[in-house]
């Protein structure tokens, strides 16, 4: 009797009260937020950007000064811009996975293993022919050549060694959008047509041919005709364009007006030079030597100096 009146009174005690809350189990906890840079515009940093001109910027952050970026775009080209204009920061890709071809490209974050037993760790943000610059981690820029490195190790794990090799595979970036250059003579205004025509077989080697026809008397050589043939080394594998070394063989006749009377010259020749292009106007410049025979029926060894001086149309 007792028992039953007090557990009516326990029971009764609790009448009204309001159960203690059941935790939620742990799959309904919140997300946490995702963690997003502290700023996006330091020093370093990949952005992608929403303009509020609807433009979209890409690149690689080089300078900060007060609220102007300046970045360095996927092109090389550089665009600076104001953090007022800008309409919202994009997520930064993942690195894209360079093919085994060629992980050297602007952009791509690696790991360096030098054949010095040095370790360079940084992204690639210039790229000349060769050599790198690899900004670190710490903020240095550091330079590497190709022939010093072992092997290039991606963030996804992927691995490219390097074989023996000295340089790099020539990227869509580093190629010249140039493959044939014609040119002439500025001399064809005083009635000497020099014509050539320069073609890119590879991103390093182009071959050339060209010809000279004089039609009037100029200076102390006045040449009949010219005929000359050869190919070019462009170390910047950007060829037809660029410095290069060039190596040739040419035959070639000169009048009797001129002051060293007529006579002829077959032989082989070597220049360094460069061709510029400026919307697909082009400017050679050049010099060299020539060794060859002259002579009209007995041959004679000579050496003389090369002058080239080409204008033309790049495309």
């Amino acid at each position: 009797m007792h028992t039953a009146l007090l557990m009516l009174a326990l029971s009764g005690s609790l009448v009204g009260q309001t159960p203690p809350p059941t935790p939620p189990p742990p799959d309904a906890a919140p997300e946490a937020a995702e963690a997003t840079p502290a700023d996006p515009y330091a020093v370093g940093r990949t952005l992608v950007a929403e303009l509020k001109d609807g433009q979209t910027v890409r690149g690689l952050i080089l300078k900060r000064t007060g609220d102007l970026i300046t970045l360095r775009k996927q092109d090389g080209q550089r665009a600076t811009f104001s953090v007022s204009e800008v309409a919202r920061v994009l997520p930064s890709p993942k690195p894209k996975a360079a093919g085994p071809a060629d992980p050297f490209t602007v952009g791509t974050t690696l790991t360096l293993e030098l054949k010095d037993g040095r370790t360079v760790h940084g992204q690639i943000v210039e790229r000349h022919g060769n050599l790198l610059s690899v900004q670190q981690d710490a903020g240095a820029v550091a330079l590497v050549h190709a022939e010093d490195i072992s092997r290039a190790t991606l963030p996804e794990g992927q691995t490219y060694t390097m074989e023996g090799r000295t340089t790099f595979e020539p990227s869509a970036a580093d190629t010249s959008p140039v493959q044939t250059v014609m040119s002439l003579s500025p001399l064809a205004l005083l009635g000497v047509f020099t014509v050539e025509v320069d073609h890119a077989i590879s991103p390093s080697v182009s071959l050339y041919a060209g010809g000279t026809l004089g039609l009037l008397q100029v200076g102390i050589l006045s040449p009949s005709y010219a005929l000359q043939a050869g190919l070019r080394a462009f170390p910047q594998a950007r060829a037809p364009t660029g410095f290069f070394l060039d190596f040739h063989a040419d035959t070639s006749a000169y009048k009797a007006g001129g002051l060293l009377g007529a006579f002829s010259f077959s032989g082989l020749g070597a220049m360094a030079g460069f061709t510029g292009v400026i919307s697909h106007v082009a400017l050679s410049l050049g010099v060299g030597i020539e060794v060859g025979s002259t002579g009209s029926t007995s041959f004679t060894p000579v050496a003389v100096p090369a002058v080239r001086v080409m204008i033309g149309y790049a495309f």
